[in-house]
């Protein structure tokens, strides 16, 4: 164990009793390892990992096939785990759901299909057996630069529509396919928690006075205002992630106890720029999902120290601004493999930017651009053989969107063999059965990504 810590950049341990986890005290004590991640199909065990090592990264194996997607969320929430290695199956079809919530997903691909699934389906990290066959057809998909749909979060609904942080907005922005509503929260002179982004009403109104100056019949008197709980209770039933920042340490017992009254612990999601709103709200209801709003901006209100960072990011997920990009912190988490949402996404060339790098999640005021690019491939005729083992492919076939609208496109076919992809120019002649998928060529930020649809067998 000694010579495979201290000879791999990192090095993952999977740990499945307690006693192991002794030795490891003593062993890893020594070494001052630092780039560990361990592995545990326990959850109660990793949360003892956390305690013995609450610097290192800790990931969740389920051998669990037919996880409940809410009871599944809760449950990586309360041991505050950020990252879960699923069966391929499972991923293919988590993933998306997932990573709405900021998780990153592992799989293993053990057979040509599981490894199509999840390259399409996008899951961070792919183990496949050092001798496997299919090895090779590693590069041939990379090669594709497959395009996968990120989480696209509405920046206080679709603000540039409609007023933002209003019903209205947020109804655009379900229209246009968006997967989490964001708002903000703060507190009014009578206690009522309102959706307001700014501290005062100048921006929208001309009005100078704080949103804790006024009653919420003053506030509607001078803009229409949105109650937190009449908020929840329009999306509770909904697809919709429900991304809420904090604006205000005094608040958080009153926003916790309202979403423990709609039970949406599964749906709502916390973030915050102050760490220790993060903290208070995890101390309060550990089922929910937190996340560290951060800027690297040293002339930012809301600046942290790194160290600070570094210590929340160790049990949250994180909300970047783009800049960060040039910063250590950034190098450090992208190496860790952790996922992150970024803000904020103001045009349609920011979009097409941060999309073409495989950015996670993308908070954005321009969210009626997402639906300028498909997001999923449909083969609704298949490829047809003939009396003579001939088969031949359409020349179209349907490019889903965001809003679930479709079109006809032109597309590109491939054929899986066990050790490449081959790409068919004309009819292919064959007596066995064989797997086939379509692409869909794609231009964002100059370069050519491919859509993929699913395997299909022959």
């Amino acid at each position: 164990m000694k010579k495979l810590i201290t000879s791999c950049h990192t090095t993952v341990l999977q740990v499945e009793s307690e006693e192991t986890l002794d030795v490891l005290r003593l062993q890893l004590k020594r070494l001052k390892r630092t780039q560990i991640i361990f592995l545990s199909t326990q959850l109660r065990l990793l949360k003892k990992i956390e305690m013995a090592f609450p610097r290192h990264r800790r990931v969740y194996k389920s051998t669990i096939t037919n996880w409940n997607i809410n009871d599944l969320i809760v449950h990586l929430n309360r041991y505050r785990i950020r990252t879960i290695m699923l069966e391929p199956e499972t991923a293919s079809s988590l993933s998306h759901s997932l990573r709405k919530h900021a998780f990153s997903i592992w799989s293993k691909a053990e057979n040509q299909s599981n490894l199509h699934d999840l390259m399409v389906s996008g899951v961070q990290s792919i183990s496949v057996p050092i001798e496997s066959e299919i090895i090779p057809l590693w590069d041939d998909y990379s090669h594709l630069r497959i395009l996968h749909r990120p989480v696209f979060i509405a920046h206080r609904g679709a603000c540039q529509l409609k007023q933002e942080n209003t019903l209205a907005a947020f109804k655009w922005a379900s229209r246009f396919g968006a997967d989490i509503l964001e708002t903000d929260v703060r507190e009014t002179k009578d206690g009522h928690l309102v959706l307001f982004h700014d501290s005062t009403l100048k921006r929208l109104t001309g009005d100078r006075r704080r949103v804790a100056q006024l009653t919420l019949k003053e506030m509607n008197s001078l803009t229409p205002v949105v109650e937190l709980e009449t908020f929840l209770a329009t999306y509770q039933h909904t697809s919709h992630t429900l991304l809420v920042e904090l604006k205000e340490e005094h608040i958080v017992q009153s926003v916790v106890k309202l979403i423990q009254k709609y039970e949406l612990w599964h749906q709502v999601h916390i973030q915050s720029f102050l760490p220790k709103v993060l903290k208070d709200v995890q101390a309060l209801e550990p089922q929910l999902g937190i996340s560290l709003l951060y800027s690297h901006n040293k002339g930012s209100r809301v600046h942290h120290s790194e160290a600070i960072v570094k210590e929340t990011l160790l049990h949250t997920q994180a909300s970047f601004n783009p800049k960060i990009r040039r910063s250590k912190l950034f190098s450090k988490h992208h190496r860790d493999g952790i996922q992150s949402f970024y803000w904020t996404i103001r045009t349609k060339k920011e979009l097409e930017k941060q999309w073409s790098q495989g950015t996670l999640g993308l908070i954005m005021d321009c969210i009626q651009y997402i639906n300028w690019y498909p997001v999923q491939m449909n083969v609704s005729s298949l490829p047809t053989r003939n009396k003579r083992d001939t088969i031949s492919f359409p020349a179209q076939e349907q490019a889903i969107f965001s809003d679930g609208s479709n079109e006809w496109v032109p597309v590109e076919w491939y054929v899986q063999t066990k050790s490449e992809l081959r790409r068919v120019t004309e009819e292919v002649k064959t007596d066995t059965s064989i797997h086939v998928f379509c692409v869909y060529r794609v231009y964002l930020n100059g370069v050519s990504h491919s859509i993929c649809s699913a395997l299909i067998h022959i």
